[in-house]
C-alpha cells in the first residue's frame, strides 16, 4: 500500500496545486467548453462566470479574448501579432480603418462576375484576389510582396480559417507549404502591424459569412441585410479581470457597425467601420446579379462556431446577370 502511495500523493498534490492556478485551470477547461457552454451550474461551480453578450461592458486594458490551442499560437505566430491587440495597435488599426473604409470600392470586380460560373473555391479565390488588389493600392504594397500575397491567398486563408474550425488536414497543407509559409510570414513582419492586419484579416472575416449565406439563402440575395454578415457564433470565452466568461452570444439586428456582432461593448472589432462598408458594398452589388445554385453542400458542424462546408469543389454559382 506504502508503495501505491508514494506514486499517487505527489499526483494528487501537482493536480491540486495545478488546478487552484488559474491560468492551469482554464486551460484544462478550454478542452470541455462547448460542454460548459451547455452545463452552466457545474462550470459556476467550478468558478466560470456566464453573461449575455448584450448585457457586457469590458474594456482592452482588462480583457481579452481567451482562445489557447495550437491554432491561435500557428496564427500568432505566422502574423507576428497577438490575437488580442496590444493597445497602441488598437488605436492605430482604428485609424487606418476609418481612412480605408472611405477608399475601397468593389463594383468593378462583382460587375466582372456577371456571365460567369464559379465553383465556391473559385469564387473565394476571386474576391480574395480583388480586394488584396485594391488594399494593396492603398497600402502601397511593394509589387513584390503584392504578388506573393495573391498567389498564396489561400495558404492565408487555411492558417486563419482554422481559428474557426476549419482544421482537416491543415498540418499536411501547411507541411507541403512550409517555403512559401516562411516567405509569406517574412513579408508579412516587414509590413506596419495595421498595415499586416489590413493585409489578410478584414478578407478572412468577410469571405466566411459570404459563402454561408450565399449558399443558405440559395442565391436569393434580395432581403439580405448586413446584419446577417455579424450573427456570431453560440458563445464566445473571455477573460476579464482574470476571471474566465462564457458570454452568450445573441443576434443584433442593428444594420451598422455598432453591432454587437463586432463584439461586447468596450471590445469591439477596431475595423468594425471598415468591414460594414466593405460588406455593404459587396452585398449591394451582389443584389443586382441573379445566383444559381448547383449541387447541394455538405457541412461539418461545429457547436460553438459556424457550419463549414465541406464539398466546395463540387457546389457551382452561376453569376447571371439582371
Amino acid at each position: 500500500m506504502f508503495d501505491i502511495l508514494k506514486y499517487i500523493a505527489p499526483v494528487f498534490i501537482l493536480s491540486t496545486v495545478a488546478w487552484h492556478t488559474k491560468s492551469i485551470r482554464f486551460y484544462i477547461m478550454s478542452f470541455f467548453f462547448d460542454w460548459l457552454n451547455e452545463h452552466e451550474e457545474i462550470g459556476k461551480y467550478l468558478g466560470v462566470k456566464y453573461e449575455n453578450d448584450y448585457e457586457l461592458v469590458f474594456n482592452r486594458k482588462e480583457s481579452i479574448i481567451y482562445t489557447p490551442g495550437i491554432y491561435k499560437l500557428l496564427t500568432e505566430w505566422f502574423v507576428g501579432i497577438n490575437i488580442n491587440l496590444d493597445f497602441s495597435i488598437y488605436k492605430k488599426l482604428i485609424q487606418t480603418q476609418f481612412e480605408m473604409s472611405k477608399k475601397i470600392n468593389l463594383n468593378y470586380y462583382i460587375d466582372q462576375l456577371k456571365g460567369r460560373t464559379l465553383n465556391i473555391d473559385q469564387f473565394e479565390d476571386y474576391i480574395a484576389e480583388s480586394f488584396l488588389t485594391e488594399i494593396s493600392k492603398e497600402l502601397n504594397l511593394k509589387d513584390s510582396d503584392y504578388y506573393k500575397l495573391k498567389t498564396q491567398n489561400k495558404l492565408i486563408r487555411i492558417i486563419l480559417n482554422s481559428l474557426t474550425g476549419e482544421t482537416e488536414n491543415l498540418l499536411y497543407k501547411l507541411l507541403i507549404n512550409i517555403r512559401n509559409l516562411i516567405e509569406l510570414r517574412q513579408i508579412l513582419l516587414s509590413l506596419p502591424p495595421d498595415v499586416r492586419l489590413f493585409t489578410i484579416v478584414p478578407q478572412f472575416t468577410i469571405l466566411n459569412k459570404f459563402i454561408e449565406l450565399i449558399v443558405y439563402k440559395n442565391g436569393n440575395l434580395q432581403d439580405l441585410q448586413f446584419y446577417e454578415f455579424v450573427m456570431p457564433g453560440t458563445f464566445l470565452t473571455m477573460l476579464n479581470k482574470n476571471d474566465l466568461y462564457i458570454v452568450r452570444r445573441f443576434i443584433d439586428k442593428t444594420n451598422n457597425y455598432t453591432n454587437i456582432g463586432f463584439g461586447v461593448k468596450g471590445f469591439q472589432c477596431p475595423a468594425s467601420r471598415f468591414v460594414f462598408m466593405v460588406i455593404t458594398n459587396i452585398m449591394n452589388n451582389l443584389k443586382k446579379i441573379n445566383i444559381r445554385i448547383e449541387e447541394t453542400p455538405v457541412y461539418s458542424n461545429s457547436k460553438r462556431f459556424k457550419k463549414i462546408i465541406t464539398n466546395k469543389r463540387d457546389i457551382l454559382l452561376h453569376f447571371n446577370g439582371q
